[in-house]
């Protein structure tokens, strides 16, 4: 199996192959994760289209220095999930687990994850806070949390497959 980061070299390049082996790594997690913060089966479609159709369009300009391809991607779901949403609403994680239907149960896969990069994830991705908004609620410095949030998505990735 490739991984995601030679994968978008080939999407860039125009590859429909490497774009369908990308789509059937990722879409699956990307769908769990939009339709945990929309609670709304067709707005998680929605977003996965979203996410696929800007990785299609936006390949070539995807920087490996800057970040890996499961991060963009997962930045790219909690942007378009959380668009058009209302500020104020929180995402009910508890109550959405009960009626998971995503393949695997995030909530195992979350606690599989040290706790101090767990919170620094759960407030980013479903309160949908800043790094700036974390680093006041939890008084870590800024780097602290960007740090912690690099890792706790790079320590689900085996989990997650």
């Amino acid at each position: 199996m490739q991984t995601t980061e030679k994968l978008i070299k080939q999407i860039a390049s125009g590859s429909r192959d490497a774009f369908s082996a990308f789509y059937d790594e990722l879409a699956p997690t990307v769908y769990g994760i939009a339709l945990r913060i929309t609670e709304s089966k067709e707005r998680a479609v929605q977003v996965v289209k979203k996410v696929f159709a800007q990785v299609w369009t936006t390949a070539p300009s995807f920087d490996a220095s800057r970040h890996s391809a499961f991060y963009w991607v997962m930045d790219l779901t909690k942007k378009f999930a959380f668009e058009n949403e209302s500020k104020n609403e929180q995402f009910n994680f508890f109550a959405y687990q009960e009626s998971n239907s995503a393949g695997y149960n995030l909530l195992e896969v979350m606690n599989k994850i040290d706790e101090k990069h767990r919170r620094v994830l759960e407030l980013a991705y479903f309160r949908n806070l800043t790094e700036k908004q974390i680093e006041e609620e939890m008084n870590i410095p800024v780097g602290t949390v960007a740090t912690r949030l690099r890792l706790a998505i790079k320590a689900m990735r085996p989990i997650l497959g």
